[in-house]
C-alpha cells in the first residue's frame, strides 16, 4: 500500500473481511484511475499505473485518438483519501465501488477496478480533526501544490478532502492516508457554500480545462464529472453519471432553472447523455467532449437546443 507522497513500495494486498463482505479502504495517491476491468489499460496508460501515478505524463503522451479510446476503458477517477469498498482482488488489481460517487451500476457506489498499490486500508476510527476541502477556489490552478514533512512535493486535486492536523503560519498541515503530513497554503482551502450560485462559481474554475472521458479531478473532467465534483466541493453528494443525475435531486422545469441547476440533453427515446450547469440568460457551463474544453455556451445552439430536456434538477440550495 502506498504510504505517502513519492512512495513506490508494492503493497502486500488488501484482505477482504468476513469472506465475501467488502473491505474498507481509501485512495492513497492524489488521483487513482478507475478502470472498467484489469485489462482495460493500454501501453499509453502506463504512467498512471505506476505506484505513484504520473497523471501529467499520461495526459501529455495521449493523442486525440488515445483520448477517444478511453471510452469504455476509464470509468471515473477517485481522489486522495476517498473511501473505497473493496469487493475482490485479482493479480494486483482491486475490484471496488465508490460510495461517494453514487451510481445505479453498483450497490455501494460507482464500480470499477483500481491498482492495489493506489489504495490503503481505511483508518480503524474516523479522525477527530475537522475535514477540509482542497477546492483550489482561491488559487489560479486546479491543483494545490504542497510539501510533505519528508520534503517531497505532492499535487492535490480540486475536491480532495483530508483531515486538518495543525497550522504553521499561513500553511495548514493535512494528514495523508499513509500517515504523513503535507503542508499547503491555507488560502487554497476554500469551503464552497451549498448554494447554486456558489456551485456554479466553483465549477467555473475548470473553464479552459480539456475534456477527459471519465475525468473527475483537477486534471480534467467529463460533463457529469464537472457537475459531480463541483457539488462535492459544496458538501453535496450527487450521482456520478448524467443519466443518474437526471433521476435524482429536485425536479425543476428547465425554463425556471436557477444558477447551478443541472440541465440535461438527450436524443429522442434515450436517456440523457449530456449534462451542464445552468448559468442563466440562456447560457450553460459544460464540458462538451473530447478535443474541447470546459466552456460557457448558449443552450440555443445545436444540438443542444433540440436535445434540451424539459426538467432540470436542483441539488444545491438557493443563492
Amino acid at each position: 500500500m502506498v504510504a505517502g507522497a513519492g512512495a513506490s513500495t508494492a503493497p502486500p494486498g488488501l484482505a477482504l473481511t468476513g469472506g465475501s463482505s467488502p473491505s474498507a479502504a481509501v485512495v492513497a495517491v492524489p488521483v487513482a484511475n478507475v478502470w472498467s476491468e484489469p485489462g482495460a489499460a493500454r501501453r499509453v496508460d502506463r504512467p498512471v499505473l505506476l505506484a505513484w501515478p504520473d497523471v501529467p505524463a499520461w495526459l501529455g503522451a495521449m493523442s486525440q485518438d488515445d483520448r477517444l479510446g478511453l471510452h469504455g476503458r476509464l470509468e471515473t477517477q477517485a481522489l486522495l483519501g476517498e473511501a473505497v469498498a473493496v469487493l475482490s482482488e485479482r493479480a494486483g488489481w482491486a475490484e471496488v465501488e465508490l460510495p461517494s460517487q453514487p451510481s445505479r451500476k453498483g450497490k455501494l457506489g460507482y464500480p470499477g477496478w483500481v491498482r492495489c498499490e493506489h489504495l490503503a486500508e481505511a483508518p480503524a476510527t474516523a479522525p477527530a480533526a475537522a475535514s477540509a476541502t482542497v477546492s483550489a477556489l482561491l488559487v489560479s490552478a486546479l491543483l494545490v501544490h504542497g510539501q510533505t514533512e519528508a520534503g517531497g512535493p505532492v499535487a492535490l486535486s480540486y475536491g480532495t478532502v483530508l483531515p486538518i492536523e495543525g497550522r504553521r503560519g499561513q500553511y495548514l498541515l493535512l494528514r495523508l492516508p499513509g500517515g504523513d503530513l503535507v503542508e499547503v497554503a491555507a488560502a487554497a482551502l476554500a469551503p464552497v457554500p451549498p448554494a447554486g450560485a456558489a456551485v456554479l462559481a466553483s465549477a467555473r474554475t475548470f473553464s479552459g480545462r480539456a475534456y477527459l472521458w471519465g475525468g473527475c479531478s483537477g486534471y480534467g473532467v467529463d460533463c457529469s464529472g464537472l457537475a459531480h465534483l463541483a457539488h462535492r466541493c459544496a458538501g453535496l453528494v450527487i450521482p456520478r453519471d448524467a443519466d443518474d443525475q437526471a433521476g435524482a435531486g429536485e425536479p425543476v422545469p428547465t425554463p425556471a432553472a436557477a444558477a447551478g441547476d443541472l440541465v440535461f440533453f438527450a436524443r429522442p427515446e434515450e436517456e440523457p447523455h449530456h449534462v451542464a450547469l445552468w448559468a442563466g440568460q440562456g447560457r450553460m457551463l459544460h464540458s462538451p467532449g473530447t478535443g474541447r474544453v470546459v466552456e460557457e455556451a448558449s443552450q440555443a445552439t445545436e444540438p443542444y437546443r433540440s436535445e434540451l430536456q424539459p426538467l432540470a434538477r436542483r441539488y444545491a440550495g438557493p443563492g
